[in-house]
């Protein structure tokens, strides 16, 4: 029972992990997203911001 729950441990912190990188991600493409949309409204419209 005890091998079953160190390897549910193990487990557990390789997705938290993996969550980080996730959120990371996220983050990044978020920042993209956002310097994307400015781009767009200054060849669209002439204006940044745009909210």
């Amino acid at each position: 029972m005890k091998i079953f729950h160190e390897k549910s441990l193990i487990e557990i912190n390789k997705e938290k992990e993996e969550n980080g990188k996730l959120k990371k991600e996220v983050e990044e493409l978020k920042s993209e997203l956002e310097l994307t949309q400015t781009a767009l409204n200054v060849l669209l419209f002439g204006e940044e911001g745009g909210e």
